[in-house]
């Protein structure tokens, strides 16, 4: 039989456990970008909401019992509330098969095509008559008659980040260090001939196309995998904040929002044509995937 002391050391131990295990998060902070397609004004002439914009909104319906806020940033910004360890979560992250330091991630959200070489249609004749279609990129970044413009801030994965800081010093190229509209600061670059050409999904050429008219995507000769979107949220966070806000995020995904109509008819309008059998693509990547699967080009 337990002695009085023992209980009461015993009884903490287990209320102690219990609120540790019943706490939840009670308020996520989300962070957006001006970064379209992935995010969208409200007033669009689109049939469906950005990329992001959709997965956040059928998220927040799913997760009633959570105060959610929204919340307007420069890329860069959100990169310092991560990084800085306020309770907040980014929609818009590649998935990684492991967390960063940064974030906490969720399971797969979105498959997206591979990347490609964005130019303008008086470019576009240019740039295939030298180095070939698809555009030989090693070729293309070793000829100094065409400026590269990019985004300071981004990074790539894989080959073709490698393959880009391997030709950096030889490269002519122009970085944006605008804080506001960041990819359209690079289209707008494209458009006055400051830069020649960019590397950025597909689906951005047909975004600003609509907005500019002579934006075209060209397909590269570098094997590159599929990326896989995810949600993230702030790994540096007190009180477990990441844990549990993931927590809660994987189990809305799991239950309605990756398999509801409206998400995936916004994640077929936008991504589809860039697969030969979308649907089967975001079955295999996204429905079932697991973190020892990482994507590749070889799937359906």
């Amino acid at each position: 039989m337990l002695k009085p002391r023992q209980l009461l050391v015993a009884t903490l131990v287990l209320c102690t456990a219990w609120s540790t295990k019943a706490q939840t998060v009670e308020k996520i902070i989300w962070l957006q970008s001006k970064t379209p397609p992935f995010h969208l004004p409200r007033t669009t002439e689109y049939p469906f909401a950005g990329l992001c914009d959709e997965l956040l909104n059928q998220l927040i319906t799913n997760m009633p019992g959570i105060e959610h806020e929204k919340l307007l940033l420069p890329q860069k910004r959100i990169h310092r509330y991560m990084n800085e360890g306020e309770k907040v979560c980014f929609p818009c992250m590649i998935h990684r098969n492991k967390d960063t330091h940064t974030a906490k991630l969720s399971i797969p959200t979105a498959v997206y095509p591979p990347f490609a070489l964005i130019t303008t249609v008086d470019k576009r004749d240019q740039l295939t008559q030298v180095h070939g279609q698809p555009i030989n990129l090693a070729s293309l970044f070793a000829d100094d008659s065409f400026t590269y413009g990019q985004v300071a801030a981004r990074r790539f994965s894989g080959e073709l980040q490698t393959l880009l800081q391997q030709t950096a010093h030889s490269r002519p190229a122009v970085l944006s260090y605008r804080a506001d509209g960041e990819s359209g600061a690079i289209a707008e670059m494209l458009q006055h001939d400051i830069i020649d050409y960019t590397l950025d999904y597909p689906y951005m050429a047909r975004y600003f196309a609509k907005k500019y008219g002579n934006i075209r995507a060209l397909e590269t000769n570098l094997t590159q995998d599929l990326v896989r979107g995810a949600v993230g949220c702030s790994a540096s966070a007190a009180d477990g904040f990441a844990e549990q806000a993931i927590s809660a995020i994987n189990k809305a995904l799991n239950q309605d929002v990756l398999e509801n109509t409206n998400y995936v008819l916004s994640q077929r309008f936008w991504l589809a044509p860039y697969f030969t059998d979308f649907d089967a693509v975001y079955k295999t990547h996204v429905l079932k995937a697991t973190d020892e699967q990482p994507p590749s080009t070889q799937d359906p």
